[in-house]
Protein backbone atom coordinates (compact mmCIF):
# COMPACT_ATOMS: atom_id res chain seq x y z
CA UNK A 1 0.00 0.00 0.00
CA UNK A 2 2.94 2.36 0.54
CA UNK A 3 5.71 2.69 -1.99
CA UNK A 4 9.17 1.28 -1.38
CA UNK A 5 10.51 4.85 -1.45
CA UNK A 6 8.15 5.89 1.34
CA UNK A 7 9.04 2.78 3.33
CA UNK A 8 12.75 3.66 3.08
CA UNK A 9 12.08 7.32 3.89
CA UNK A 10 10.04 6.55 6.99
CA UNK A 11 12.54 4.00 8.28
CA UNK A 12 15.51 6.30 7.69
CA UNK A 13 13.80 9.32 9.28
CA UNK A 14 12.87 7.27 12.36
CA UNK A 15 16.46 5.98 12.51
CA UNK A 16 17.89 9.50 12.34
CA UNK A 17 15.40 10.75 14.94
CA UNK A 18 16.42 7.92 17.26
CA UNK A 19 20.10 8.99 17.12
CA UNK A 20 19.89 12.75 17.80
CA UNK A 21 23.30 13.34 19.36
CA UNK A 22 25.37 11.33 16.92
CA UNK A 23 25.94 14.10 14.38
CA UNK A 24 25.66 13.10 10.75
CA UNK A 25 24.98 9.52 9.66
CA UNK A 26 26.29 8.32 6.31
CA UNK A 27 24.15 6.60 3.71
CA UNK A 28 26.07 3.36 4.22
CA UNK A 29 25.43 3.37 7.97
CA UNK A 30 21.72 4.16 7.58
CA UNK A 31 21.26 1.58 4.82
CA UNK A 32 22.95 -1.11 6.90
CA UNK A 33 20.96 -0.26 10.02
CA UNK A 34 17.59 -0.26 8.29
CA UNK A 35 18.57 -3.06 5.87
CA UNK A 36 17.85 -1.36 2.54
CA UNK A 37 19.63 -0.65 -0.75
CA UNK A 38 22.29 2.04 -0.27
CA UNK A 39 22.00 3.40 -3.81
CA UNK A 40 18.25 3.86 -3.70
CA UNK A 41 18.35 5.23 -0.15
CA UNK A 42 20.83 7.92 -1.17
CA UNK A 43 18.36 9.28 -3.71
CA UNK A 44 15.57 9.33 -1.15
CA UNK A 45 17.70 11.06 1.48
CA UNK A 46 18.74 13.71 -1.04
CA UNK A 47 15.07 14.30 -1.86
CA UNK A 48 14.32 14.77 1.86
CA UNK A 49 17.28 17.13 2.19
CA UNK A 50 16.12 19.24 -0.77
CA UNK A 51 12.69 19.48 0.88
CA UNK A 52 14.28 20.77 4.10
CA UNK A 53 13.74 17.78 6.39
CA UNK A 54 17.39 16.75 6.46
CA UNK A 55 20.73 18.54 6.57
CA UNK A 56 23.53 17.02 4.55
CA UNK A 57 27.26 17.45 4.37
CA UNK A 58 30.01 15.77 2.38
CA UNK A 59 33.48 14.64 3.32
CA UNK A 60 34.78 12.80 6.38
CA UNK A 61 32.09 12.63 9.03
CA UNK A 62 29.51 13.72 6.48
CA UNK A 63 26.10 12.34 5.86
CA UNK A 64 22.59 13.26 6.90
CA UNK A 65 20.93 14.57 10.05
CA UNK A 66 17.47 15.90 10.83
CA UNK A 67 17.07 19.57 9.93
CA UNK A 68 14.07 19.98 12.24
CA UNK A 69 13.11 18.56 15.60
CA UNK A 70 11.23 15.22 15.42
CA UNK A 71 8.23 16.92 17.07
CA UNK A 72 7.98 19.21 14.04
CA UNK A 73 7.95 16.59 11.27
CA UNK A 74 4.78 14.62 10.57
CA UNK A 75 4.59 11.31 8.75
CA UNK A 76 2.22 13.00 6.33
CA UNK A 77 4.88 15.55 5.38
CA UNK A 78 7.32 12.76 4.63
CA UNK A 79 4.68 10.88 2.65
CA UNK A 80 3.76 13.85 0.49
CA UNK A 81 7.41 14.71 -0.12
CA UNK A 82 8.29 11.22 -1.30
CA UNK A 83 5.06 10.20 -3.00
CA UNK A 84 3.78 13.59 -4.15
CA UNK A 85 2.90 12.11 -7.54
CA UNK A 86 0.61 9.55 -5.88
CA UNK A 87 -2.32 11.40 -4.41
CA UNK A 88 -3.59 8.85 -1.93
CA UNK A 89 -6.72 10.90 -1.30
CA UNK A 90 -7.89 10.36 -4.89
CA UNK A 91 -6.49 6.91 -5.57
CA UNK A 92 -8.65 3.84 -6.09
CA UNK A 93 -7.30 0.82 -4.22
CA UNK A 94 -8.11 -1.37 -7.24
CA UNK A 95 -6.33 1.07 -9.55
CA UNK A 96 -9.42 2.06 -11.50
CA UNK A 97 -9.23 5.49 -13.15
CA UNK A 98 -12.99 6.04 -13.11
CA UNK A 99 -13.61 5.21 -9.43
CA UNK A 100 -15.45 7.97 -7.54
CA UNK A 101 -18.39 8.54 -5.22
CA UNK A 102 -20.60 8.75 -8.31
CA UNK A 103 -19.03 5.70 -9.97
CA UNK A 104 -17.68 3.52 -7.11
CA UNK A 105 -15.66 0.34 -7.44
CA UNK A 106 -16.77 -2.65 -5.29
CA UNK A 107 -14.61 -1.59 -2.32
CA UNK A 108 -14.81 2.19 -2.74
CA UNK A 109 -16.73 2.94 0.48
CA UNK A 110 -14.52 0.74 2.65
CA UNK A 111 -11.30 2.09 1.11
CA UNK A 112 -12.51 5.70 1.45
CA UNK A 113 -13.06 5.25 5.22
CA UNK A 114 -9.70 3.50 5.68
CA UNK A 115 -7.87 6.04 3.51
CA UNK A 116 -9.35 9.00 5.38
CA UNK A 117 -8.43 7.45 8.72
CA UNK A 118 -4.88 6.74 7.50
CA UNK A 119 -4.40 10.28 6.21
CA UNK A 120 -5.73 11.74 9.48
CA UNK A 121 -3.31 9.67 11.54
CA UNK A 122 -0.37 10.46 9.23
CA UNK A 123 -1.12 14.19 9.65
CA UNK A 124 -1.34 13.79 13.42
CA UNK A 125 1.69 11.55 14.00
CA UNK A 126 5.16 13.09 14.28
CA UNK A 127 8.54 11.40 14.21
CA UNK A 128 8.68 12.01 17.97
CA UNK A 129 5.40 10.11 18.36
CA UNK A 130 6.80 7.24 16.30
CA UNK A 131 9.81 7.02 18.64
CA UNK A 132 7.53 6.42 21.63
CA UNK A 133 6.90 2.88 20.43
CA UNK A 134 9.57 0.45 21.52
CA UNK A 135 11.21 -1.13 18.52
CA UNK A 136 14.48 -2.95 19.25
CA UNK A 137 15.72 -2.18 15.74
CA UNK A 138 16.04 1.51 16.65
CA UNK A 139 17.12 1.41 20.28
CA UNK A 140 18.86 4.61 21.30
CA UNK A 141 22.46 4.16 22.16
Amino acid sequence: MISQALDYALRSMVYLASHPGNGFSGVREIAEQIEVSRTYLGKILNQLAKAGYLRSTTGPGGGFALAREPENITLYEIMTTIDAHENLADRCLLGLAACSDENPCPIHTTWKMCRNSLLTEMRRTTLADALKTSWPFFQKG
